[in-house]
């Protein structure tokens, strides 16, 4: 039989690399997470989309309330308008959905998120167009409505905590005024439309 010293310094041995491990295992786990925040399953249909810095503009032509901005927007867009067929969706955890007539894959159409909310702000932009100009708006106002509410919900789901500063403004004179907080020039972390907007194109050309 084994000494009884040499058992406990078998034991205590076994005991430090166990806690030694689940230290490393703890101390990991933070950062893993961190940088690979949970996906609900549906997003693991998407490829991997890069993410930048982007630095917010006052972009006049996307302030434009004719033909150049007309076109700006109606651009935007992905071919398709951002529904999708989805084979197999219970795959991904989705709830049913409209379906795909004649597709082997018992595929299911879906809509896409962002691009409902780039659909909302043409619709609200729209609206104002025909307000300035004394028209009949294309759309209801209970269609605008939902817009907002809809997209009041996704500013809140996404809870952008960039910080914006303030800009000086001056009067005419060069008096100081006030500061204004307009969001220009503040730095987001984005994730990248076009990668979105191509992956799209290419789910819908292959209908």
């Amino acid at each position: 039989m084994l000494q009884k010293h040499v058992v406990w310094g078998i034991l205590g041995f076994i005991s430090s690399s166990l806690i030694l491990l689940a230290v490393l295992l703890l101390s990991r786990y933070p950062r893993d997470t961190a940088t690979r925040p949970q996906l609900l399953p549906g997003q693991s249909f998407w490829p991997e989309i890069p993410e930048y810095t982007r630095v917010f503009v006052d972009d006049k032509d996307w302030k434009d309330a004719g033909e150049v901005g007309d076109v700006l927007w109606n651009n935007l867009l992905p071919i398709g308008e951002g529904y999708v067929p989805i084979p197999f969706p219970r795959k991904y955890a989705l709830p049913e959905s409209a379906p795909f007539e004649g597709n082997p894959d018992k595929a299911e159409v879906y809509a896409t998120a962002s691009v409902h909310q780039l659909h909302c702000l043409a619709t609200i932009r729209e609206m104002i167009k025909s307000y300035d100009r004394s028209e009949v708006p294309a759309y209801a106002s209970g269609h605008a409505y939902h817009c907002l509410n809809y997209l009041r919900q996704d500013v809140l789901c996404a809870a952008d905590t960039t910080f914006e500063y303030g800009h000086p403004v001056w009067n005419v004179e060069r008096n100081f005024i006030q500061y204004e907080f307009s969001g220009i020039g503040a730095v987001h972390q984005c994730r990248d439309w076009n990668t979105v907007k191509e992956f799209l194109a290419q789910l819908r050309l292959g209908c």
